[in-house]
C-alpha cells in the first residue's frame, strides 16, 4: 500500500501524535505540521431566508449563519416563506429544504418565487 495514505493530516490531527512513516516515504528532514484552521469568511449582514420544517435544523442553520455575520429570517413552511417573500422586506438569499409537509415544497417554492423575484438566489437543502 501507499505509506502516505496511512499517515497524513487527518491521523495526526485526530491522535495528536506524529506518524511513524517509513523513511522511504519522505525525506528525513520533512515534518508533518498541523495546518492552522482558517476562519470562515464573515458575511456582510446579508439577510437569508431559511425555509425548513424541522425546528432543530432551523436552529442549527440560524446559529451558524448568524455566527458568520448574516441576518436570518426563518419560515417553517413553503407558504409561510412565500408570504415573507411577498412582503416588502428584502432578502439576499433563500435557503430552502426540498421536501416539506405542506403543498409547497422547495421546487414549487422556487417556481413561485421566480414569478415575484426572477433573479433571487436560491439554494436547496435536503436531509
Amino acid at each position: 500500500g501507499n505509506p502516505m495514505a496511512t499517515c497524513g493530516f487527518i491521523r495526526k490531527r485526530l491522535s495528536g501524535q506524529p506518524c511513524n512513516r517509513p523513511r522511504s516515504a519522505a525525506p528525513s528532514s520533512a515534518r508533518e505540521e498541523v495546518m492552522p484552521e482558517d476562519k470562515p469568511p464573515r458575511g456582510g449582514g446579508e439577510t437569508i431566508l431559511i425555509v425548513e420544517d424541522e425546528p432543530v435544523l432551523t436552529l442549527m442553520l440560524t446559529d451558524v449563519l448568524e455566527e458568520l455575520g448574516h441576518d436570518v429570517v426563518a419560515a417553517s413552511s413553503g407558504q409561510q416563506a412565500l408570504n415573507i417573500v411577498k412582503s416588502i422586506e428584502p432578502f439576499d438569499l433563500l435557503l430552502t429544504d426540498v421536501v416539506m409537509p405542506d403543498k409547497i415544497g422547495g421546487f414549487e417554492l422556487e417556481h413561485r418565487v421566480r414569478k415575484i423575484r426572477p433573479t433571487f438566489p436560491i439554494i436547496y437543502t435536503s436531509g
